[in-house]
């Protein structure tokens, strides 16, 4: 991918309150050559116009010192989205998909072709002095950042040990007390050498953005590693026929994914809330109750961050699920969970997936939830969500640049108590 090892900065700033002059040229040719020099790296934007709200899309642009930028942007009922880059590094073609105006403002929807994938960039331009001018900040604006400890081999008498990344935001202190998410694949979460591919997921950085520009309270995120065994542990266990019956009718799929061996992540569950959490609450500042407890995880990490809230209620109160793999063993675990997901009123989830690679298998299992979802009383909007995202696929990048979506999802304070 063409992100870097790098000291990824990203800022977030809120841009409200600027009534644009209405202005009557509005030149979509000038526009889209300013876009096409943008990418190929012969114009910047102006500093001094990014404390201006330009456009009620937009959020921000970050260019950093080695020439590779960040932008995030507001595009709708999606929320923010992410786009990283290397500014004139890379063989790409630019394809401007729509220009909307907004008096002297204008938002681009732009199409990055790379070799083997794309992205959707949304840029924002304001109208000075007759010509259109991307705004961008080149020098970065600093913000604290959290801490990032690990626990090497923590020990478990239900499943194997294994280290545990721990988060605290930043200016965190014991004299206040904080919510706790619990995020699965912990290797993959903070650091790019010890995660899948090279690739993390940069939550400490996404959340030092998010908390530094007070979008969400600040929370501690606890990361237990994944054991040889993930699959074992991620994949619900409830309902599911012997595991001898799954290795006759999905061979190929026990002997990859499951090592041939039982699923025990009942067990792992019970690593979570009777050995992990104990051991956090009693070591950190935290608000332990349901209502401040989350999980997330991706993949498995998704059935499994559904699992918990389902069998243990009265700890879970929020589960983020990003592609989650309900086609395991048919969607085997789609009818344990229209029995056990708890009914609305107490939980929250946000559910997700994208539209290629692996993720182009998830849209019908997820339609099934959805609907099981509001069978049970659940607030489309409310206190669930599903996002589809399109053109994206089944690896951390995609992951990593919606991060702040969930993470905004999961501090909402619940309107039942």
């Amino acid at each position: 991918m063409l992100r870097r090892k790098m000291v990824k900065i990203t800022i977030a700033l809120m841009l409200s309150g600027y009534q644009p002059i209405l202005c009557q040229e509005q030149s979509k040719e000038e526009i889209e050559q300013v876009v096409q020099n943008y990418f190929e790296g012969t114009q910047t934007g102006d500093v001094q116009l990014l404390d201006k709200a330009f456009h009620e899309k937009s959020l921000l642009k970050l260019l950093n010192d080695e020439g590779s930028y960040t932008e995030w942007t507001y595009s709708g009922e999606k929320g923010y989205r992410e786009f990283i880059a290397d500014r004139g590094g890379s063989e790409h073609s630019v394809k401007i998909l729509s220009v909307d105006f907004t008096g002297n403002a204008a938002m681009v929807k732009a199409k990055l072709d790379f070799t083997k994938f794309h992205y959707i960039d949304y840029l924002s331009l304001l109208k000075i002095e007759g010509r259109w001018k991307i705004v961008n900040k080149i020098a970065h604006k600093e913000i604290n950042k959290g801490k990032v400890t690990t626990l090497k081999n923590f020990r478990s008498d239900y499943v194997p040990n294994r280290n545990i990344e721990i988060y605290t935001p930043p200016g965190y202190t014991k004299d206040k007390t904080y919510s706790v998410l619990y995020m699965q694949d912990g290797q993959n979460i903070f650091n790019p050498e010890t995660s899948y591919a090279g690739v993390e997921w940069a939550a400490d950085e996404v959340l030092d953005s998010l908390i530094g520009h007070n979008i969400i309270e600040p929370m501690i995120v606890v990361a237990p590693w994944n054991s040889k065994y993930r699959m074992n542990e991620y994949m619900p266990e409830d309902g599911l026929p012997p595991y001898k019956t799954l290795m006759k009718r999905f061979p190929k799929l026990y002997s990859e994914y499951f090592n041939d061996t039982i699923i025990f992540s009942n067990k792992y569950l019970k690593f979570l809330t009777k050995e992990l959490k104990p051991y956090i609450d009693q070591n950190y500042a935290t608000k332990p109750g349901k209502n401040n407890t989350y999980i997330m995880g991706s993949s498995g990490g998704g059935l499994i961050s559904a699992y918990a809230v389902s069998k243990y209620p009265n700890i879970f109160g929020k589960a983020a699920c990003l592609s989650t793999h309900w086609p395991a063993f048919d969607g085997a675990a789609i009818q344990y969970f229209a029995e056990a997901i708890p009914p609305a009123g107490n939980h929250s989830f946000y559910f997700d997936h994208g539209t290629e690679g692996l993720d182009a298998a998830y849209g019908p299992f997820q339609k099934r939830i959805d609907q099981l979802m509001r069978s049970k009383g659940y607030h489309e909007g409310g206190d669930w969500v599903t996002y589809v995202f399109e053109g994206t696929g089944h690896f951390e990048t995609f992951w990593s640049n919606r991060l702040h979506i969930p993470f905004k999802f999961l501090s909402q304070q619940p309107e039942i108590d």
